[in-house]
């Protein structure tokens, strides 16, 4: 599904999700992660499992996240990664201002 603002995109996905957790990954066409986060979101959902809500909620946030950014959450709160370089910081006072002068 083609949209022409990412905006609006975003907010359909993330819309979705509530209704559905795993939408945003079969409106982008990955139908074998979206059903697998529709059927845990949905087995969570209906306090079968323990963690309930906070579960759920988990699964809706990984869905989307893993359909806006390509990453799942684990990925995205973790450090750098094989593939990605690590931020450089300044780390002294001078250097942040040179910076901010840029």
């Amino acid at each position: 599904m083609a949209f022409s603002d990412k905006t609006t995109e975003n907010t359909i996905k993330l819309v979705s999700e509530y209704f559905a957790p795993g939408a945003s990954l079969l409106i982008d066409g990955k139908i074998l992660p979206g059903v697998g986060h529709l059927v845990l979101g949905l087995l969570l959902r209906s306090a079968i499992v323990p963690l309930g809500p906070i579960g759920y909620g988990l699964v809706i946030a990984n869905s989307y996240a893993t359909s806006v950014t390509g990453k799942n959450l684990f990925r995205q709160f973790s450090k750098a990664t094989k593939d990605e370089a690590p931020e450089t910081h300044p780390e002294t006072p001078e250097a942040v201002q040179a910076v901010a002068a840029d």
